[in-house]
């Protein structure tokens, strides 16, 4: 004869409905945090993917020029989805006997849309200002 605690045991073989919906719940908010998790993680590495250009374009554009005109630099552009500005401000006058030429405040920034919003990014450096050319009388 079997007792009725064996009975119930022997009856019990698989999972009840309720139990089924629980884990089913449980991992469906566990994917949910793991997409989230990720699609944090994309939108980090564009960003840091975007501002690395950046800084490559505001560099590159700076090292265009080793010296900045008297009447200075005020140039703007877009290159690959980037728009950038460059301007420059008399920071050091130069000597009067022109040994010395006038040092410019250079500024190049950087404008892109982000992920969110719109960012920037900006270079500062300074240039000295170009001297005229002189031509050589025969």
């Amino acid at each position: 004869m079997m007792t009725a605690a064996r009975k119930g045991l022997a009856r019990q073989r698989g999972l009840s409905l309720l139990e089924v919906l629980v884990a089913l719940a449980i991992m469906a908010i566990s994917l949910t945090v793991l997409y989230r998790i990720s699609g944090g993680s994309l939108k980090a590495v564009m960003g840091a993917d975007l501002r690395a250009r950046a800084v490559l374009q505001a560099e590159s554009i700076l090292a265009q020029r080793s010296a900045v005109p008297a009447e200075g630099w005020h140039e703007t552009g877009e290159r690959d989805g980037l728009r950038w500005s460059a301007q420059s401000t008399v920071m050091l006058p130069g000597s009067a006997s022109g040994q010395y030429p006038a040092m410019h405040r250079v500024m190049v920034e950087v404008v892109w849309r982000g992920v969110l919003r719109e960012q920037s990014f900006q270079l500062v450096s300074v240039l000295p200002e170009s001297r005229p050319t002189r031509t050589l009388k025969p």
